[in-house]
């Protein structure tokens, strides 16, 4: 059974929200409320829609404890959703407890020296959302951009036995989140310059 959550979103995040786009760059100040919000609706569609599963991806798996993961564990506890999802701390891990649906935690720090390492990134159910969390602290774009191919590889439906079928799942949406470095020459800053014009990607900042 799903439950619905009640929550106060910014406008400005709404259109995540509503699913009105599949592809994202949200970026700004650290106190913009960019995790804050990208993680609730993260939380949203995971009670709304059992059997599928949502990643966070950081440049840094050491970084986690303190922003994303402690972001989604004070959610549960303030919405009070403790009957509904399990946390758990070794690894970094978040589960619904009736087993339909999982929030996996990965650090890139090795993408781009060994791209197949992306390769290995398997849910159990079919991905709904993922988010790149602090994407300007990516090495380099060629980084960012194995780490959303692995991600993209996982929207699809699966099988019983664990193998993916073609049919992509509906709903799904990926978020690029970052701040805005100093340096105009910035991989990150050049990776937001472009995507205002590309017509498949929505900002938000």
């Amino acid at each position: 059974m799903s439950q619905a959550l009640s929550v106060s979103v910014p406008k400005v995040y709404e259109p995540l929200i509503r699913h009105e786009s599949h592809q994202w760059l949200v970026y700004g100040g650290r106190d913009s409320g960019k995790t804050a919000n990208t993680v609730m609706a993260g939380v949203i569609d995971l009670l709304a829609h059992p059997d599928h599963d949502g990643v966070v991806f950081k440049a840094h798996y050491s970084d986690f404890r303190s922003t994303d993961y402690q972001e989604i564990v004070s959610l549960i506890d303030e919405k009070g959703l403790g009957p509904i999802f399990e946390v758990l701390a070794s690894p970094l891990h978040i589960r619904r407890r009736d087993g339909r649906g999982d929030i996996y935690f990965s650090g890139a720090e090795i993408i781009g020296s060994d791209s197949s390492r992306t390769h290995g990134l398997k849910t159990k159910h079919p991905l709904m959302w993922a988010l790149f969390s602090e994407s300007q602290q990516f090495r380099t774009e060629a980084a960012l951009t194995e780490a959303m191919a692995s991600v993209r590889r996982n929207f699809t439906e699966k099988r019983s036995d664990g193998t993916s079928l073609p049919e992509v799942v509906g709903g799904w949406w990926m978020v690029v989140q970052g701040n805005p470095p100093q340096s105009g020459g910035h991989w990150f800053n050049q990776f937001v310059e472009r995507k205002k014009t590309d017509p498949e990607w929505r900002l938000l900042f």
